[in-house]
């Protein structure tokens, strides 16, 4: 079993023995720690949420977050189809990420709020899911009629209990980040997931290998863009891969593919320095992988 025992003495006044016992800790602990990611109480179970999202590594996160957490949920994969569905079936609140193809979340909050205005209808609330909390991105989010807040993922269940039954607009998701190794282990992507989002095995090695699929094609398509110089193009994947890789918490991935976006978003000019600080952002995401 091992352990260790100790003894002080001191000449007249005495002895004190002492000893330390290792254990295993039980498998119910874990699960009950686990259990305490989620413990609170969801206020509204019937709540639907309809989540803005076009990263499929991202969708699956979400959406498995909100399935343990026993609330119903519906996708749209960009701006656009999020405006749709808002205006064709009833939703409790809308999860917005804030770049997105077609229909950035921005345009979008504000054609929903058009719409309310128009329609006479209650403001639905809104939380940004956001790798970018600038102030530039701050002002734009305030343009469209959101709030700001920096939250961590582990808030999202109070917050989703906090704005479920008030009319407030939105909050951004700061991710918090671990795991800086270049080749980085899919076995300890998944422990580490599992330990802080409480959901199953089968559920994270899913996320993980979607993600993994979707970030060796975008590598390819990386490569092809950066031959054609077609840089728009790489600035709304690098913002893709950033988003998702901060949710697997893989370092090595998300900080050179965001520094990546930052470098190109908002840009029709690009000078010798940006580029090439661009090009050594794109090839530690070239070089990275999971294993």
């Amino acid at each position: 079993m091992g352990g260790e025992l100790k003894l002080e003495s001191e000449e007249a006044k005495g002895s004190v023995f002492s000893f330390v016992i290792p254990f295993e800790k039980s498998k119910t602990d874990i699960e009950n720690n686990n259990e305490q990611l989620f413990s609170e109480k969801i206020l509204s179970k019937s709540a639907k949420i309809l989540v803005a999202e076009d990263n499929p590594t991202n969708q699956k996160l979400i959406k498995s977050f909100l399935n343990k957490l026993g609330l119903e949920s519906e996708i749209a994969s960009d701006g656009k189809e999020c405006f749709d569905l808002f205006k064709e079936k009833p939703f409790d609140l809308i999860l917005m990420d804030c770049q997105m193809p077609v229909t950035d979340g921005y345009e979008a909050t504000a054609l929903i709020r058009n719409y309310e205005k128009e329609q006479n209808l209650d403001a639905i609330p809104i939380l940004a899911l956001t790798a970018n909390a600038f102030e530039s991105d701050r002002e734009k989010c305030l343009s469209a009629g959101m709030i700001t807040k920096p939250v961590k993922m582990n808030d999202l269940t109070a917050k989703l209990n906090r704005y479920l039954k008030t009319n407030n607009d939105i909050v951004t998701e700061e991710k918090p980040l671990s795991n800086n190794e270049k080749t980085v282990n899919k076995e300890k992507i998944v422990s580490v997931l599992m330990a802080e989002f409480g959901l199953g095995k089968e559920d994270i090695e899913d996320l993980v290998n979607t993600f993994i699929k979707d970030f060796n094609e975008q590598k390819d398509k990386l490569k092809t863009y950066w031959d054609e110089q077609n840089y728009p193009q790489i600035n709304e994947i690098a913002h893709s891969i950033a988003g998702a890789a901060a949710n697997l918490r893989i370092d090595s991935i998300s900080v050179p593919a965001r520094e990546l976006n930052n470098l190109l978003k908002s840009k029709t000019d690009y000078d010798e320095n940006d580029l090439a600080k661009a090009k050594e952002c794109l090839d530690k995401i070239l070089s990275a992988e999971i294993s």
